[in-house]
């Protein structure tokens, strides 16, 4: 049984139910946030340049690491001063 023929009689089966096939059978994707595309990138899009931060404490990457953390280990990337709207944020 194909696919197809499968969602036509899961839709005859459960009347009134919509189905996105696509939705149904998507492969799940990696989400990456701002600070992971760039560690990816090995922050070549602000390599050798100042860079402020405004952050706070929910400031992480996928994995939970600070954004902070993630910018001071970075070679090429100057830090600049850190913002922090919002207090208990460390530097």
């Amino acid at each position: 049984m194909n696919t197809r023929t499968f969602l036509r009689i899961c839709a005859a089966a459960i009347p009134g139910t919509i189905l996105f096939p696509r939705a149904l059978f998507a492969q799940s994707q990696k989400v990456m946030l701002g600070i992971d595309v760039l560690e990816s990138r090995k922050f070549a899009p602000i390599a050798g340049k100042k860079v402020g931060l405004l952050t706070h404490p929910a400031g992480v990457n996928r994995f939970g690491t600070s954004t902070i953390d993630v910018l001071r280990r970075a070679r090429n990337v100057q830090s600049a001063p850190l913002l922090q709207p919002i207090h208990q944020t460390r530097w």
